[in-house]
C-alpha cells in the first residue's frame, strides 16, 4: 500500500492555483500598460497630453472585477485541493489501520481539527489576494501599491520626467512600464510573517511574488491535513517510531534540522508517545526539527514520516541507498551543481523567464515594440538556457512536474507508456487506419462551427482556416498532418506540414493565449497526444481537428475551466485507453475519449462535433 501523497505530488500540488495569479498577473500589465499609449504620436508628448491620458485612461472598477473573479475562482479550487487532501488521506489511513487490525473511529482526525486547518489556509490565501501589489519607488522609498493605482503612478513618474526635460515620454513611459514588470505582482510580509498593503516597504521587510507566497500557503494547508493524519495513526498503531520519506535534491545545507538531506529516510522515536520500541533511535522532534519552519513539514518541505512498527515494518532505504540518493553532481556552462544546487537553479530559471515574459508582455501592451522585441530575443534566449539546463541536470521541466499532481504513480507509470506510444505512432497508425484521400467536395463539407462567446466573423475564420489546411495537404500522401496556430481572434501566427504520410507534427509553443488547428487523416477524434498537449499547455485556450472527409471537432477553455477536475477526468480513462490499445479496439478508443470530453461541461470545457 502506497502512501498517494508522493514529494513530487506536494511539489506540483500547488501549481495550478500559482498559475491562475501568474495569469492575473499579466492581465493586468498588459491593462495598465496598454493605456498608457498615446496614439498617433506625431509630435513630441506634452504634460497636457499625459494629463488627458490621466481623465480618459482606466476603468478602476474593470481592475477590481478581474482581481475578485480570480481570487473567487482560486478560493474555489483551494477547498477542492484541501477535500482531495483530506478524502486521499482518509482512505490511506483508514485501510493501514484496518490492515494492522487495530479498532479506528469513522474519522482519523477530528473534524474540528481538520476545519482549523482550512481556515487557517483560507486565512492566509484571503490575506494575500488583498494584500498584493506593485512594488515600485517613489523618491527614496519602495512603495507597495495596489494594482488599481500603479496606472496613476506610471503616468505621475512620466509626467514628472517629461516636464524635467530629461527624457521623452517614450523614455520615460518604458522605465516605467519596466517596473512594473520587473515587480510583478509581490506581497510584502513584516519581521513576523504578516501580509502589509499600501504601505513603504521598510529594509527588513521580506518580499515574495504573488505565486510563491501562494504555493508556500497552499502546502503549508496540505501538510498540516497530511500530517494530522499521520499523529493519528501512530496513536492508534500504538508505536512511537516514524520514518521519513526521502528523495533526490533535498536541502543539503545548514545545520541541524534545516539539512533535510541529513535526516531524510531514517527511523526515530518520538519520545512523546507512549514508548512502545527497544531498539536505539534518535528523537524525532530535535532532528528533524518537525513543527518548526525550517525543519520536517515547514516551509517549501516535500518531505512526510510515516508510522514505523519495530519488528514489523521495513526501511524503505538502507544507509548505504541514503547515502547515493542522489545523481552525481554536474557540470553546465563551467560550473558544478549538487542535485539540490541544480533544482535551485533551474527555479531561478524559471523565475527569470516569467520575468522576461512579464516585461514582453507589458512592453508590447504600451507600444513599445522596440523594447517588446529586445525582451522577445532574451526570453528565447533563456528559454534554450532553461531546456539545456534540465536536460543536463536530469530534471523534469515545469509542465512536466504539473503533470504528477492528478495521478498516482502506478495511473502515471501506464499513461506515460501509453504518451509514449502514442507519441511515436498514434493508435490509428498502429492498427493500419489510414484515412482517406481530401478532395475539394470535402473541404467544401467542412462546417461552420461557433463556440459559446465567438462571433460570428470569428467562426468563419475557423472555418477558412480548417479548408486552407486541408488544401495545403491536399494531393499529399494519404496520412499525411499539417497543424497550424492562430491567435483567439484567429489570426494565422503559423502553419507546418509534416513529412509524406507522417501523422506527427510539432507545432511552436506561444507565449500568449492561441488556438491551435490540425487535420486528422483518419478524421477521428482527438488523440491521447493531441489531449496532453491541449492539458499541459496553459496558454492553449482551444484545439481543433478537422478529418480529411470534412468532419471537426472542438475543445475550448471557457472563463470557468478547472484544469484539476478536467486532469482527474484525463487522467481517469489512461488504463482503460491502455486496454483499448492492447486490444486494437479502435472504436472503443474513440468511444472513451468522447464519451471523456462530452461529460467535461462541468469543467468548464465546452465540446463540439461538428
Amino acid at each position: 500500500m502506497k502512501y498517494p501523497f508522493s514529494p513530487s505530488l506536494l511539489d506540483a500540488l500547488p501549481e495550478e492555483l500559482a498559475e491562475l495569479f501568474r495569469g492575473l498577473e499579466l492581465k493586468l500589465l498588459e491593462e495598465i500598460c496598454s493605456r498608457l499609449r498615446i496614439a498617433d504620436q506625431l509630435n513630441e508628448v506634452t504634460v497636457q497630453d499625459i494629463r488627458a491620458l490621466r481623465s480618459h485612461g482606466i476603468d478602476l472598477e474593470d481592475i477590481e472585477k478581474t482581481i475578485a473573479s480570480t481570487t473567487s475562482t482560486g478560493a474555489e479550487k483551494l477547498d477542492k485541493l484541501l477535500d482531495d487532501v483530506v478524502a486521499r488521506n482518509q482512505k490511506y489511513y483508514t485501510e493501514m489501520v484496518d490492515l494492522a487490525q487495530v479498532t479506528a473511529p469513522e474519522r482519523m482526525v477530528e473534524q474540528e481539527d481538520v476545519w482549523a486547518i482550512y481556515e487557517q489556509t483560507r486565512g492566509q490565501y484571503r490575506n494575500l489576494t488583498q494584500s498584493m501589489g506593485f512594488l515600485v519607488r517613489q523618491g527614496r522609498h519602495r512603495v507597495m501599491l495596489p494594482p488599481a493605482r500603479a496606472y496613476q503612478w506610471a503616468l505621475d513618474s512620466a509626467e514628472l520626467q517629461v516636464m524635467s526635460g530629461a527624457v521623452s515620454y517614450d523614455q520615460a513611459i518604458s522605465s516605467a512600464v519596466r517596473e512594473l514588470a520587473e515587480s510583478g505582482l509581490c506581497v510584502a510580509f513584516d519581521r513576523d510573517g504578516k501580509p502589509l498593503k499600501n504601505r513603504i516597504a521598510y529594509e527588513g521587510d521580506h518580499i515574495d511574488h504573488l505565486d510563491v507566497a501562494v504555493r508556500r500557503a497552499i502546502m503549508t494547508g496540505v501538510v498540516q491535513l497530511s500530517a494530522k493524519y499521520r499523529e493519528q495513526s501512530v496513536d492508534y498503531l500504538e508505536t512511537d517510531l516514524v520514518e521519513t520519506t526521502a528523495h533526490t535534491g533535498a536541502r543539503d545545507t545548514g545545520d541541524g534540522p534545516a539539512n533535510h538531506k541529513s535526516w531524510q529516510g531514517r527511523v526515530f522515536r518520538w519520545s512523546e508517545k507512549p514508548r512502545a520500541s527497544s531498539g536505539k533511535y534518535s528523537d524525532f522532534v530535535k532532528t528533524t526539527g518537525y513543527g518548526t519552519g525550517e525543519g520536517l513539514c515547514g516551509w517549501n518541505c516535500r518531505h512526510n514520516f510515516y508510522p514505523f512498527i519495530e519488528g514489523i515494518s521495513e526501511r524503505t532505504y538502507t544507509d548505504q541507498e541514503l547515502a547515493s540518493i542522489d545523481p552525481p553532481p554536474i557540470t553546465f556552462e563551467d560550473r558544478t551543481y549538487t542535485a539540490y544546487q541544480a533544482t535551485q537553479m533551474q527555479r531561478k530559471l524559471e523565475r527569470t523567464i516569467r520575468k522576461q515574459k512579464r516585461l514582453k508582455a507589458a512592453y508590447k501592451a504600451a507600444g513599445l515594440n522596440e523594447d517588446a522585441a529586445a525582451a522577445g530575443s532574451k526570453l528565447n534566449i533563456l528559454d534554450q538556457k532553461y531546456r539545456a539546463f534540465s536536460r543536463a541536470a536530469g530534471l523534469p521541466e515545469q509542465r512536466e512536474r504539473m503533470r504528477v499532481q492528478y495521478v498516482d504513480d502506478a495511473s502515471y507509470a501506464k499513461a506515460e507508456k501509453l504518451l509514449e506510444k502514442s507519441s511515436k505512432s498514434g493508435i490509428l497508425k498502429d492498427t493500419g487506419y489510414q484515412g482517406s484521400p481530401i478532395t475539394e467536395e470535402a473541404i467544401q463539407r467542412v462546417p461552420l462551427v461557433q463556440p459559446v462567446g465567438w462571433s460570428i466573423e470569428q467562426a468563419e475564420r475557423l472555418q477558412a482556416a480548417h479548408r486552407d489546411l486541408l488544401r495545403a495537404v491536399k494531393g499529399k500522401p494519404v496520412g499525411t498532418e499539417a497543424g497550424a496556430v492562430y491567435t483567439t481572434d484567429m489570426r494565422l501566427i503559423e502553419r507546418r506540414i509534416g513529412a509524406d504520410s507522417e501523422q506527427t507534427i510539432s507545432l511552436p509553443r506561444c507565449e500568449d493565449p492561441y488556438i491551435s488547428i490540425h487535420n486528422h487523416p483518419s478524421g477521428e477524434i482527438f488523440s491521447v497526444r493531441d489531449l496532453d498537449s491541449f492539458f499541459y499547455n496553459t496558454d492553449m485556450t482551444g484545439m481543433t481537428v478537422v478529418g480529411n472527409l470534412g468532419n471537426v471537432y472542438a475543445v475550448l477553455k471557457s472563463a470557468k475551466y478547472d484544469g484539476f477536475r478536467f486532469g482527474m477526468k484525463y487522467h481517469g480513462i489512461m488504463e482503460k485507453l491502455a486496454e483499448a490499445q492492447k486490444n486494437d479496439d479502435i472504436d472503443g478508443y474513440i468511444r472513451i475519449i468522447a464519451d471523456m470530453l462530452r461529460g467535461a461541461s462541468d469543467c468548464g470545457l465546452e465540446f463540439i462535433e461538428g
